[in-house]
Formats: C-alpha cells, structure tokens, sequence
C-alpha cells in the first residue's frame, strides 16, 4: 500500500493524459517565509561560487605558472 502522501501515475487510457495520484506539494507563493528562503539560499550559494571560482583558478594557475617559469629559466641556463 503507498503512503497517504505519495505521488504515483496511472497507465493512460488509449488517447488520455496520464493521471496523477497523491498530494502535490503547496504551492510557493503560499508562505512567502519560504520565498524568502529560497532567495536567501540562491544568494549565498551565488555568493560561494563567486568567491570560489577565483580560488579554484589561483590553486591551479599558481603551480601551472610555477612550472612554466621554472622551465623557462632552465631553458635559458642551457
């Protein structure tokens, strides 16, 4: 038996749509608090990308640019 919440789709009929069993969840304009949220949550993870993509290219630039400069100064020596 499924649970009392459970959303579940029926084999259509020859020609219909699909039917759809269950609770769907509320909509989001209903409690504007977790509009809120969900807005505060895109800002920060926006705001962790931001911060981290500037990381990522210093922690793979800076050993790049290291072995770059250090084989020029070996093919200048020799």
């Amino acid at each position: 038996m499924l649970p009392r919440n459970a959303i579940y789709f029926t084999l259509p009929a020859a020609g219909r749509e699909p039917a759809i069993g269950g609770q769907a969840k509320p909509d989001s304009r209903s409690n504007p608090l977790r509009n809120i949220l969900g807005l505060i949550d895109d800002a920060v993870c926006l705001l962790l990308v931001v911060l981290a993509f500037p990381l990522v290219i210093l922690l793979i630039g800076t050993p790049v640019a290291l072995l770059v400069r250090l084989l020029i100064e070996l093919g200048q020596r020799f």
